[in-house]
């Protein structure tokens, strides 16, 4: 059976102009928090056009509301599920849209994470010890704060390898685009708080080379949203949604956004 990947099959599309692939633009930008309310579908209406130019400003390409490749390209990257929405609203109230904080944050101190899964890609269940790094890292710049593998029922974050619908109402989209979502702490993450979805889909290494997508850097990025953290408009950000290979390191704007919402005592 052939991969399925998320493409879109259009070169150029100005305001006015009406194709089918024009649906799967709305559908991205409405996914990812960019197009609200009523919209003509396959038309580049101008709430489709408006939409687009924000989305173009936050992914750092020219701003012209129109569909290009160059657009189109930076739809078809691979990234993290979890929508803009609160980051594109304090970016269209001229707000910075550097880190971005979701509002809801842990009390305690020590907190444990529960595998309820892993990968077939990986060997050994090594998955384990790409995401333990990932919690380590985190807590390297938190004052006390600390993360611990556990086997309990309670454990406050759990891990899971999944694909397709799997429950939580974000399914995943197959191989490219999604690779994993995370929920916030509670209350804002729902009934799904302290979650952490992998697309089962992908295929998952521990270095990220050729095709492979870099387990490490998706569980430092999504851990961020298990404490907090919203999605960065700084490129170079751990937080920023796109992927774009092994990143490993918290770049100055992780840690300043996470110090505010985790000061230490």
């Amino acid at each position: 059976m052939a991969e399925q990947r998320f493409t879109i099959e259009l070169e150029r599309a100005g305001v006015g102009d009406e194709n089918p692939e024009l649906v799967k633009v709305q559908e991205y930008l409405s996914r990812y928090g960019y197009l609200r309310g009523r919209q003509e579908q396959g038309r580049l209406d101008t709430a489709t056009s408006e939409a687009v130019a924000t989305f173009q400003r936050f992914a750092g390409i020219e701003e012209t509301g129109e569909v290009d490749r160059t657009t189109i390209e930076a739809m078809e990257r691979r990234r993290c599920g979890v929508p803009d929405t609160r980051s594109v609203d304090q970016m269209r109230g001229g707000a910075s849209a550097e880190f971005v904080l979701r509002g809801c944050k842990y009390e305690q101190e020590s907190m444990r994470y529960r595998f309820l899964n892993g990968t077939q890609d990986i060997a050994a269940e090594d998955e384990r010890g790409a995401v333990g790094r990932a919690f380590d890292t985190w807590a390297a710049v938190l004052s006390g704060m600390t993360f611990e593998e556990s086997d309990s029922s309670d454990a406050d974050f759990t891990i899971t390898w999944a694909s397709s619908s799997h429950g939580d109402g974000s399914a995943f989209d197959g191989v490219g685009n999604t690779l994993a979502h995370a929920f916030f702490p509670p209350p804002c993450g729902g009934p799904n708080a302290g979650a952490l979805h992998f697309d089962e889909a992908e295929k998952w290494s521990l270095t990220g080379s050729g095709q492979t997508i870099d387990t490490e850097t998706v569980a430092l990025h999504e851990i961020g949203h298990l404490l907090g953290l919203d999605h960065s408009q700084v490129n170079t950000a751990v937080m920023a949604p796109f992927y774009g290979g092994p990143r490993r390191t918290l770049s100055q704007d992780d840690i300043d956004g996470i110090r505010v919402l985790y000061p230490a005592a």
